[in-house]
């Protein structure tokens, strides 16, 4: 189902315009964030997006977010903390 979202997003993303209004830098940056959460099961695809956010709009309300969103991604990938639950049992 969230796949479907992401497609959405990224169709969105890509409009100067919706609903009769031009589309701001915190509207995209803040699609960008929702397909990455969208992604979260695709850690590399949701990097993509926080990282385009971060590259076109890195003063937006939400580049913070999605900054730290990132660090938790590469984190989870890195340190796999389910498996460090599994072998503390």
């Amino acid at each position: 189902q969230f796949k479907y979202a992401a497609k959405f997003y990224e169709v969105a993303v890509e409009r100067e315009i919706s609903q009769g209004r031009k589309l701001s830098i915190d509207d995209k940056a803040w699609m960008l964030l929702q397909i990455a959460q969208c992604r979260k099961d695709e850690p590399a695809e949701a990097v993509k997006a926080l990282d385009k956010l971060l590259e076109l709009y890195p003063n937006s309300t939400w580049s913070r977010a999605a900054y730290v969103k990132k660090e938790m991604l590469q984190w989870l990938a890195t340190e796999k903390p389910v498996r460090m639950v599994g072998e503390a049992k």
